[in-house]
């Protein structure tokens, strides 16, 4: 039987939320590079340019709810938007040291080249080679490592710019109301 209390079905069944699918769209807005497969999914009438068609693209989606359910539905973006805070938190942490280890490697290897005597110029070119494949590598992993806290902060503003929406909708429609 499926697990009907994870945030993925209680959004595709309660709100009619595919968080997948609403991130590749707000992807394309922000003109964020979106893999082929990602591309191949979105319709085309989600491929918005500006951000007053996606705005009208999530009025005309939930303007049929009723308050209460939007008011659920902003509690459910809520709770996504701290699920990914404290993920942010984690590798606000983490990426730091993985970055001192990283350097202090590099600095490590840096010191020794320099150190070393040179015997020919083959030796030297040899040692350049070498320095260039580090910091080529060195690059590599820095990106690796540093890409999720930017995937996160996307994350993040994307559910902030969905849930601003739905508080919109529902100001328009009572001006009074207590979010």
């Amino acid at each position: 039987m499926k697990n009907r209390k994870t945030p993925k079905y209680i959004g595709e069944k309660y709100f009619d939320f595919d968080v997948e699918y609403e991130l590749i769209i707000y992807k394309f807005l922000c003109n964020i590079h979106l893999e082929n497969k990602e591309i191949r999914k979105i319709n085309e009438e989600h491929k918005f340019i500006t951000y007053v068609q996606w705005k009208d693209y999530i009025v005309s989606k939930y303007k049929a709810y009723e308050d209460d359910m939007l008011i659920e539905f902003i509690h459910y973006l809520n709770q996504k938007i701290r699920n990914v805070d404290s993920g942010y938190e984690y590798y606000g942490i983490f990426i730091p040291i993985l970055l001192t280890i990283l350097s202090d490697k590099l600095y490590e290897q840096l010191i020794t080249i320099c150190n070393v005597e040179i015997h020919s110029i083959l030796y030297v070119l040899g040692e350049i080679v070498f320095m260039a494949v580090v910091v080529i590598v060195s690059v590599f992993l820095i990106k690796k490592i540093t890409a999720p806290m930017y995937e996160k902060s996307f994350e993040k503003n994307f559910y902030l710019d969905y849930k601003k929406e739905i508080e919109r909708i529902l100001r328009e429609r009572n001006p009074d109301i207590q979010l």
